[in-house]
């Protein structure tokens, strides 16, 4: 009987063990996607962004923007001096998406 009681103790452990290690990754997860978007929210309230892509449309039309997101079918994106982010679909709207060099985003900013 003492070995069967041992037995369910270390199976009682190792399951205890597993579910705080994953409430764990669930709180850092949750922490850094919150504390990221805090970052976001102040730096657009404080207008303080860095150009980082420019964007070309099929309609002929570019904008250079802060890619804020992605997923498989949107990019989503800020203007220097925008306040809200737009949002533009992939396959029917954007021609090309290209990272600026470093010397024309830092020009942007001025």
């Amino acid at each position: 009987m003492e070995k069967l009681d041992a037995k369910y103790l270390k199976k009682t452990e190792v399951k205890d063990v597993i579910f705080v290690f994953a409430m764990m990754l669930f709180g850092i997860f949750l922490g850094l996607s919150v504390g990221s978007a805090q970052k976001m929210q102040e730096r657009i309230a404080k207008d303080n962004l860095k150009v980082t892509h420019s964007i070309s449309f099929q309609n002929g039309g570019k904008k250079k923007v802060k890619i804020v997101g992605q997923n498989s079918g949107y990019i989503f994106y800020l203007e220097k001096g925008d306040k809200e982010v737009k949002s533009s679909p992939i396959q029917q709207n954007i021609a090309e998406i290209q990272r600026l060099p470093k010397a024309l985003k830092s020009e942007s900013n001025d």
